[in-house]
């Protein structure tokens, strides 16, 4: 409108065209009425009537928003006043060799008040983040977005411990509670107790009969137990090849002193399952492995949100998608500040098609544990998934400026930068996450990937020769090698020896499809597809974000065998999924 104001007033129209106007002269002015009419006044005041109710309609939305803006940070001013974050206690035994014992007491102290509803507790990953931190307690709870810090430290001498602890309200800098221990170590359970029972009672939260008993009645393991149960976990945190297969003795040794201990089971069960990325341990047999211990975790602490979150993974690998969803409700009933738990069900919801709810958990997830790599890194997956994916790039970011000595963060980087077609900066993070864990067989993969990326072929043939040559069975760099140099009977043959591996990965299935597409075997891909993929012979077909690939091939197949109509309605499908 002012564009248009302005144009009239600068140009019209006469029998020359289009010109200037003309400015008036001193003569034309002095001869004009220039006072206001009655067509004028009627013109004010109906542009008064108009912003008049304009303001009777907006001004009531405003208060009203403004009122339900007030209300929301209220509601976050009590959730925070509630929230807390437990510090690993400090090492004061002499020599300082007894840290694994102050981190136990921490996270045992940080598992129990995490199960009490009214309380937002952040996970251990983000508060241990700050151990040997030179950072005040204000600085150390801003950065987690919790009112309220619980420190202390630890000091034994024999079969003699001391322990301090205190609440402190990070605002003022006060002590809302503090105690003081001095008992024998076979009592530290009881201190444990004693110490989350005080912290609910001094920030005043109502603690149901339900969370009452839990921490009450908790089981307590043998003491010797515990301490390998303690170093099998601290060992996990390293994320290090060397550490998963320490992490792993430590476990079994727990068991073995205490077999009706659950949380080894569950520590084991998490090693195993990070064992085929780190160690090269075939994935089946990780499976195999872990099945039998949830059920006896469960079996022995049914009240267990880690051994739910573990049934889950499970029952998503058996396509049981319900199940898995009751399971992690189940286990986010237990735990309400689970990070983990919240996180594991955004990737169900994400797996369901419940895109925008997976958002949700995951950033709830992300905030209870903003330290942690594994779950901002489940954030990021989301945010990729829902195509904002340069907000999915500056999440890792952030994570590797929290988390620089983490090599995961690197390789879904370099991934993420090698899908929006910067591969050259790809193989930076590639390179620096194999210097941080060398002997780690995954990121070696991906550096030989990366060559094809930057269509260096020869070397990324010589890179999987000599992967292939250290590790004689890994048959993932074998199919690759196939590939690169056109064997691709060679790389059926692999396909098909890891679908035996791996008989419930779809992933798999997929790439044999794409040989068998090579092979121009269209008749053994259909068959093949209509086992793994029967959404894409549904009638109406059921296109998802993870089936566009075999989709394609299908689609190619029904082509070559004279199935022209359904080839035409796969891939009109296929156009509708992408444009929804």
């Amino acid at each position: 409108f002012p564009l248009a104001v302005f144009l009239g007033w600068r140009y019209e129209i006469g029998e020359e065209g289009l010109v200037r106007t003309k400015p008036a002269s001193a003569e034309d002015v002095e001869h004009m009425e220039l006072s206001l009419k009655k067509s004028d006044y009627a013109i004010f005041a109906a542009i008064l009537i108009v912003a008049g109710a304009i303001a009777y309609q907006v001004v009531p939305s405003i208060r009203s928003q403004a009122d339900a803006d007030q209300a929301q940070v209220e509601a976050a001013r009590i959730a925070r006043a509630n929230s807390v974050a437990v510090l690993p206690f400090a090492d004061l035994s002499p020599g300082t060799d007894h840290a694994y014992l102050a981190d136990g007491l921490s996270d045992t102290v940080l598992h129990l008040l995490s199960q009490v509803n009214g309380l937002s507790v952040t996970a251990r990953t983000s508060s241990f983040a700050f151990k040997d931190k030179a950072m005040d307690v204000a600085q150390i709870a801003a950065a987690l977005g919790v009112a309220n810090i619980l420190e202390g430290s630890v000091q034994r001498a024999g079969d003699h411990v001391r322990i301090i602890a205190r609440l402190v309200d990070a605002s003022s800098g006060s002590e809302r509670w503090s105690g003081n221990f001095d008992r024998e170590l076979s009592g530290i359970f009881a201190i444990q107790d004693e110490i989350a029972r005080e912290v609910v009672a001094a920030m005043k939260v109502n603690v149901m009969d339900e969370n009452k008993g839990r921490i009450e009645e908790r089981y307590r393991p043998s003491l010797e137990s515990y301490e390998q149960y303690v170093l099998g976990r601290s060992e996990l945190l390293r994320e290090t090849s060397k550490g998963d297969i320490a992490a792993e003795e430590h476990f079994k040794r727990a068991i073995e002193l205490d077999p009706n201990y659950a949380a080894p089971y569950i520590g084991l069960v998490d090693t195993y399952m990070r064992q085929p990325r780190s160690t090269g341990r075939n994935i089946m047999e990780a499976v195999s492995l872990s099945r039998p211990l949830v059920d006896r975790a469960i079996e022995l602490d049914p009240l267990s949100s880690d051994a739910y979150i573990a049934l889950s993974s499970f029952q998503s690998m058996d396509k049981d998608f319900k199940g898995a969803e009751k399971s992690l409700l189940r286990a986010i009933e237990l735990n309400p500040s689970s990070a983990e738990a919240r996180s594991s069900y955004s990737q169900g919801l994400w797996l369901m098609g419940r895109h925008e709810e997976a958002l949700k958990e995951a950033r709830t997830a992300a905030e209870l544990d903003p330290q942690s790599v594994d779950i901002q890194q489940g954030l990021s997956t989301v945010l990729w998934s829902l195509a904002r994916s340069e907000e999915a790039i500056a999440v890792i970011r952030e994570s590797i400026a929290r988390n620089p000595e983490t090599p995961s963060n690197y390789g879904l980087l370099a991934r993420w930068l090698k899908q929006t077609g910067r591969p050259g900066e790809s193989m930076y993070y590639i390179r620096k996450l194999h210097e941080l864990d060398p002997t780690n067989l995954r990121w070696r993969s991906e550096i030989c990937e990366e060559y094809l990326q930057l269509w260096d072929k020869e070397a990324a043939i010589e890179c999987y020769e000599t992967l292939i040559a250290d590790y004689p069975d890994e048959l993932d760099a074998r199919h690759k090698l196939a590939t690169i140099t056109g064997r691709y009977e060679d790389g059926a043959r692999y396909a098909e020896e890891m679908i035996k591996q791996q008989p419930t990965s779809w992933y798999r299935k997929a790439q044999l499809g794409g040989y068998l597409v090579e092979l121009e075997q269209w008749d053994r891909l259909i068959e093949l597809y209509r086992e793994a993929f029967p959404g894409l012979y549904a009638d109406p077909l059921q296109i998802t974000d993870w089936s566009q690939w075999p989709a394609n091939y299908l689609a190619q197949a029904w082509i070559h065998t004279g199935e022209q109509d359904k080839a035409d309605r796969l891939l009109d499908s296929m156009l509708q999924a992408v444009l929804r």
